[in-house]
């Protein structure tokens, strides 16, 4: 089932506008990734080992993507499914990891 995505209070979109270090290109393939998210939510959401916690309506998703110089970087998001019987996913929390 395709998913509405929110961006609560912005995070997503701060977090990026706040990266210098990132290419315009990187942004746009990290916006992009919410398009997979949008379509495969539900794979994401009923894979236990993404939770948070045990019950947790949190769970983490990583992108990974080959960056300007052909560094490899890994970015997780923190995805709230409460709203997902509306069909909304929420972003609450985005950062790179290894940063």
């Amino acid at each position: 089932m395709p998913y509405s995505i929110e961006d609560v209070d912005g995070c997503f979109r701060s977090y990026l506008a706040g990266r210098e270090d990132l290419t315009r290109e990187e942004r746009v393939r990290l916006y992009s990734f919410l398009d997979v998210l949008r379509e495969h939510g539900d794979d994401y959401r009923n894979d236990p080992g993404r939770r948070c916690g045990p019950g947790s309506a949190n769970f983490i998703v990583r992108f990974l993507l080959m960056g300007s110089g052909g560094k490899v970087r890994a970015f997780d998001l923190v995805v709230n499914d409460a709203g997902a019987t509306y069909g909304v996913l929420r972003i609450v929390y985005v950062d790179e990891v290894g940063r």
